[in-house]
């Protein structure tokens, strides 16, 4: 068999028709999708969405960084900070040649960043949600381990942003309120939630923070301006009647008398 440049052996008819198939309808495919995104009024969504991924930043980043970029790090407490930070470095660094498949999934899968990584024995990642038996072959899981144990030994400071500012505590209803209309938003538009915003988008938002998801593209409009009148309490939410919520313009003339 002759080598291919991959080192994985030529292909034979059977498979490189099964390689062309997986691109040969893209071009139709594509027409497909346009005109499916031009009737729902998104292509502009998601060519903005398309863009933001072109235009990022693929650079190598400090892996004593990566923490502060887990999802609600500024939340975490006392020992998960500095489990955070030495579990999110090793994932980050990643291995420089694996020795087996199951090396590098673990250092790919998110569970591997997850605050259950503060267990300390293999019988306990065992019984993680999403962990399978292919996960606990080779050297990974003995190194997820060590980094867990060294950031138990190492506290590390919280994330610079919750150093910074959190949400004032009068704020807070406006999270869960937010929320529940982004569901019913969700639902409504056959969007998956956390596309619209997550809640650190929310909370991003309502603290100002310099470049917020919520301030920018296609999520600026639809969801982030909204947001801010509703907390301006310019909008307000209400039942429609029919078990959903609708965010409409705010009268101002209470129904009840205020307490106190």
């Amino acid at each position: 068999m002759t080598a291919s440049p991959t080192g994985c052996g030529a292909l034979d008819a059977d498979q490189r028709a099964y390689a062309a198939a997986d691109v040969a309808h893209l071009l139709e495919l594509h027409d497909r999708l346009v005109e499916a995104l031009e009737e729902e009024g998104r292509l502009a969504w998601v060519l903005d969405e398309c863009e933001q991924l072109r235009s990022r930043s693929w650079a190598a980043r400090d892996p004593d960084e990566a923490w502060l970029r887990i999802k609600e790090a500024r939340h975490l407490r006392g020992p998960a900070v500095g489990v955070a930070r030495s579990v999110a470095a090793w994932r980050s660094a990643g291995p420089p040649a694996p020795t087996s498949r199951s090396d590098s999934s673990c250092r790919t899968s998110g569970w591997s960043a997850s605050p259950s990584a503060c267990l300390g024995t293999r019988d306990q990642v065992r019984g993680i949600r999403g962990v399978d038996e292919r996960h606990l072959r080779g050297t990974a899981v003995d190194e997820l381990l060590a980094a867990a144990a060294e950031g138990r030994a190492n506290p590390a400071a919280r994330p610079r942003a919750a150093e910074a500012e959190e949400l004032d505590r009068s704020l807070r209803p406006a999270v869960t309120l937010v929320s529940a209309w982004l569901g019913q938003m969700s639902r409504d538009l056959r969007i998956e939630a956390s596309l619209l915003a997550t809640r650190a988008d929310i909370e991003a938002l309502l603290l100002e923070e310099e470049g917020a998801r919520l301030t920018r593209g296609w999520r600026a409009e639809l969801v982030g301006e909204p947001i801010r009148r509703l907390v301006a309490g310019q909008a307000a939410l209400s039942f429609d009647g029919h078990g959903g919520l609708l965010l409409e313009e705010r009268s101002g003339r209470a129904i009840s008398p205020p307490v106190g």
